[in-house]
This record gives structure tokens, C-alpha cells and sequence, in this order.
């Protein structure tokens, strides 16, 4: 069966002749295109002017599974994209992402955008030149400038979102007092029982070390590295994973870890840049060993990000060695 070339991620209120060329790319590629830039409707960010083409829908940043910046960026030219941009990350490598835009007026060749990413790097600049003539914006307005965003869709034809619906008011339930303390002995008997589990009454024999606390090491395929410490139940925390941003790094603490049986969960997740920018990751994974007789484990993280850039996620590949 051919591959449909998909254009996904937020691409409302983004403008029929951007898709298009996007799809373009993704049947050159053979892989979807996701639109990470808040679709056509997105606030001002740091550092934007009232002129951003991405208030007018005529610009798209965008990411395709294992091609980096500028190859992204060489393919938006190729299509027919006017304004290019490339990103690079703080140590000077290309970025997972590019920007590409249909606006009519031109930029001076390989310049500075004003604002740096998240990433570290400075926006690097690639304009296509074309008629400076040609008037840049429709009505030299934002949809910030209308009554309303339902007024700015339908100056362009775009059909207006539906409303959201709204979500009901929380049903009240009397707590019957019985009942409540009944299920707190029930959770109270599974809380002893996973102990007891844990230590030796269940998991697969010995030969693993007893299920006294554990120390493992787990690395992503990205090369972050993080030392988790385990008790004697299963549940463990993690430090060692980073991020870095213009304004500096930060350290992103692996919680709510959890190993039993042979399945191995966790979550990890921060803030960064003034609470600007948050991750989230979960993990899950499979153990070679009930715990605590495993030593190996291998898995995926799906991880989202969200700061002024817009919303993205994707997924890592991580093992985990138990080394005490």
C-alpha cells in the first residue's frame, strides 16, 4: 500500500498552501511531518513582533522523524518555502526541527533571529528571495487586533473551532465511614504482602542478591545517565538526567519509580526558565529477572515538552544495569 503523506501536530488555522507543501516533504520522505510551532493562532512569544508569520498562518516549525535542521530546511526550499530558518542546540549541533514560511517580504541572507531557542543556539537564518513587492500580510493585523478569534477565522475562511464543551461539576458523594476504613486495612494487607514479596516470599528463588536496597544505573540511547536507588519493595527515585537552556541547566528527577515482577515503570518530569518550560516522561520497561533477582532491564520513554515554542513530544529508548 503507497504511503498517504500526513501532515499532523497543530495545524489548525495553519493556511491551505503551507500543508501543502509540507506535504510535499512527507511524500519526498516517505514520513509524516509534525507541525510543533501552536498551529495559526498562537499568542505572541519572547522576542516576536506583531509581524510573526505564524500569527497569519503562513509559517510552520516542524520536525520528521531522523532528519535534523538543515536537511529539513533544504527540503522546504526545494517545495517552495520563501523564509527558512535553521536551529541549532547550545553545543553548536543541529536541532530536530526547522522553520519554514510562504511570506512575501524578504530577509537579509543568513542573519540572527532576535530570540534564541530553547535549545541554546541562535535561530540561523536562510531567506529565498522573491518580489519585494508583494505585500507581506493581508490587513497587517493579528487575530490578537479583532474582537475575537472566531472574527479572524472567518476574514481568512478558516472554519471557526468548536466550542469547548464544558466539563460537569463534580458529583458529591457521602463517605460512608465503615467502608472508608474497610478499604484502608485492605490496602494496609497488600501493602505487607508486596513487602513480604519482596524481601524473599516470592519473585523467583535466589541467586539475585536477597531484597535488601539496590543500586542500577539506566542510560537513554540520547546518552543521558542517571543513578536510581531501589528498596527493598521495588520503588525507586533517579538523578543524573539534565537539560540546558540559554538561561542555564537543570536536572530533570526521575520519581514514582517502580519495579515488580519483571515490569519496571517510572516517571520523570521538571520546570524550566522560570516555570516557562516543563517535561514530562514516562517510563516502561521489562526486567530479565522478577525483582529483586533482575540485574538488566531495557525500555521506552515517551516524553512531551512544553514551553514558549509550542508543544512536542516524542520517545527514547533507555537500559538499566543493576550495579550494587
Amino acid at each position: 500500500m503507497a504511503f498517504e503523506p500526513q501532515v499532523i501536530g497543530d495545524t489548525k488555522g495553519v493556511l491551505p498552501e503551507v500543508i501543502d507543501k509540507l506535504k510535499e516533504i512527507s511524500k519526498k520522505t516517505g514520513k509524516p511531518v509534525t507541525i510543533t510551532s501552536g498551529g495559526g493562532f498562537r499568542k505572541k512569544l519572547l522576542g516576536e513582533t506583531g509581524e510573526s508569520a505564524h500569527h497569519y498562518g503562513l509559517a510552520a516549525d516542524v520536525k520528521i522523524p531522523g532528519y535534523k535542521t538543515e536537511k529539513i530546511a533544504e527540503m522546504m526550499r526545494e517545495v517552495g518555502f520563501v523564509g527558512v530558518g535553521c536551529y541549532y542546540n547550545y553545543d553548536g549541533t543541529e536541532a530536530m526541527f526547522a522553520h519554514g514560511d510562504i511570506r512575501g517580504q524578504p530577509a537579509a541572507d543568513r542573519t540572527y533571529y532576535a530570540r534564541g531557542t530553547d535549545h541554546g543556539g541562535k535561530a540561523h537564518w536562510v531567506r529565498v528571495y522573491r518580489d519585494p513587492k508583494v505585500k507581506t500580510w493581508p490587513d497587517g493585523k493579528t487575530w490578537d487586533d479583532y474582537k475575537s478569534k472566531e472574527e479572524w477565522q472567518k476574514k481568512r475562511g478558516i472554519k471557526p473551532s468548536p466550542p469547548k464543551e464544558k466539563t460537569p461539576p463534580p458529583v458529591k458523594v457521602r463517605k460512608n465511614n465503615r467502608i472508608v476504613i474497610f478499604l484502608m486495612l485492605v490496602l494496609i494487607l497488600i501493602a505487607v504482602v508486596a513487602i513480604i514479596w519482596s524481601q524473599g516470599g516470592g519473585g523467583g528463588g535466589g541467586g539475585g542478591g536477597g531484597g535488601g536496597a539496590q543500586t542500577w544505573t539506566i542510560t537513554t540511547d540520547s546518552g543521558h545517565t542517571a543513578t536510581l536507588t531501589v528498596d527493598s519493595s521495588g520503588s525507586f527515585t533517579g538523578y543524573g538526567w539534565t537539560g540546558s537552556t540559554p538561561s542555564g541547566s537543570y536536572s530533570i528527577p526521575i520519581t514514582d519509580g517502580s519495579m515488580y515482577g519483571t515490569t519496571m515503570t517510572f516517571t520523570a518530569n521538571a520546570t524550566y526558565d522560570g516555570g516557562q518550560g516543563t517535561i514530562y516522561e514516562t517510563g516502561l520497561g521489562t526486567l530479565d529477572d522478577a525483582f529483586p533477582n533482575a540485574t538488566y532491564a531495557t525500555g521506552t520513554c515517551n516524553y512531551t515538552i512544553s514551553d514558549p515554542l509550542g508543544t512536542r513530544s516524542g520517545s527514547l529508548s533507555w537500559t538499566a544495569t543493576r550495579t550494587a
